[in-house]
């Protein structure tokens, strides 16, 4: 077998994004690049959302000559052209162009940057002479998914102050396209059902692989990478079943080790009483012990047994440890709905990988945004980050139609 070497790419939008438009971008053929400067490629869309245009163009200028730029396909099948927007910034002569290499990127396009400076002022709390230093992640970003700004500000390592927000606006949310579609279309239930949880298995594969590379923890990146080899297909019957049970069971395992957990237990923890005073839903307010989920009313998911996966700490261990079950419960109800005879049904509310989709809305998702910021408040720098990328939040600022 002869192995193509791999190059560094920045990706618009980003790894998980691409995973949920079927593209596993893991296997196709670029090295990720920490920031702009080390990649030679810019891996996108045909179209790109308006909001990112500034923050793509400002990527190109640092990626270091020759560049090219591949177009992988069209996700969004909205916005501004992804060239249009290359030449708007640098004119005619961008040194854009396509190879034969087309479908293929790689993951995390590292897309902040700085100069280093000088460090002044009062002793912090460790003692240290330090002052604070703002910070933005995103819009394009490897610890965030792109689309999401944070805005930090630190005292030495440590977070003082952390707003996160949404940028991207559409009427639905590309990271879930299929439970989108179930909430606003009649599907038969088993059809319904199987669309429903391979995509929440593959979300949630995608999640903890992304992770995992911000844990820098390549072995369950690796286990996670292929759970979504397993699940990118074209048609249910065509999953790999089998393969993608193994690697998400051995994946939860892993997250449920004490290496994990030392890296995420007790940070940003939000109990039963906060989650449900603030409208928290999905994996996020389950990992804090509520029950909360739209597939506990259905009589379709009834039928096949299903039951919530909760936990009841409430930290970034815990939100991991209920997504990589739901993962594998996930799979094994995509399979067993596959040719079942289940009555056809229209869900007016459908649990998303995130939490519920209903009426157009996606309840409980802003509010998880405006509480993640807080949450991180008083942690070191790294421990700050995991802990945002806990709550696998969606850049997208969704509106009833």
């Amino acid at each position: 077998m002869v192995v193509r070497p791999l190059r560094p790419a920045v990706l618009v939008p980003d790894e998980q994004a691409w995973t949920m438009a079927g593209v596993d971008v893991q296997a196709a053929g670029f090295e990720a690049a920490a920031t702009p400067a080390a990649a030679s490629v810019l891996a996108g869309p045909e179209r790109i959302p308006e909001e990112l245009a500034s923050a793509v163009g400002e990527a190109w200028e640092l990626i270091c000559e020759p560049r090219r730029v591949e177009v992988l396909g069209d996700p969004f099948a909205a916005g501004m052209p992804l060239l249009e927007a290359l030449k708007e910034r640098h004119g005619e002569h961008a040194g854009m162009d396509h190879d034969e290499h087309a479908g293929m990127g790689h993951d995390h396009a590292g897309m902040d940057h700085g100069d280093m400076m000088e460090i002044t002022g009062e002793p912090s709390r460790d003692g240290l002479v330090m002052e604070a230093a703002d910070v933005a992640l995103g819009p394009l970003s490897p610890a965030l998914p792109t689309g999401l700004v944070a805005e930090l500000s630190l005292d030495g390592d440590v977070v003082a102050s952390c707003r996160v927000r949404a940028t991207l606006e559409a009427r639905r949310d590309a990271l879930a396209p299929r439970a989108w579609a179930a909430a606003t279309g009649d599907l038969i239930a088993g059809e319904r059902i199987v669309a429903v949880e391979l995509e929440r298995a593959l979300s949630h594969a995608a999640w903890l692989r992304r992770s995992a590379q911000l844990l820098g923890w390549p072995l369950l990146a690796d286990r996670a990478g292929e759970a979504v080899a397993a699940l990118v297909a074209e048609a249910p019957e065509s999953i790999a079943f089998d393969a993608a049970r193994c690697a998400l069971e051995v994946s939860r395992r892993l997250v449920e080790s004490r290496a994990f957990r030392s890296r995420t237990a007790g940070r940003a923890v939000v109990d039963a009483a906060g989650a449900r005073a603030l409208g928290l839903t999905g994996p996020i307010a389950r990992a804090s012990g509520v029950p909360e989920d739209a597939r506990s009313q259905d009589a379709a998911y009834a039928g096949l047994g299903f039951e919530p996966v909760t936990r009841e700490a409430g930290d970034a261990a815990a939100r991991a440890e209920v997504r990589a079950e739901e993962a594998v419960a996930a799979v094994d109800l995509a399979q067993a709905a596959l040719g079942a005879d289940l009555p056809a049904a229209r869900r007016s509310t459908v649990e998303g990988p995130r939490g519920p989709i209903r009426h157009g809305t996606t309840p409980g998702a802003a509010e998880a945004v405006a509480l993640a910021g807080g949450l991180v408040i008083g942690l070191e720098w790294s421990a700050a980050l995991a802990a945002l990328a806990s709550f696998d939040l969606s850049p997208w600022s969704v509106s009833a139609r």
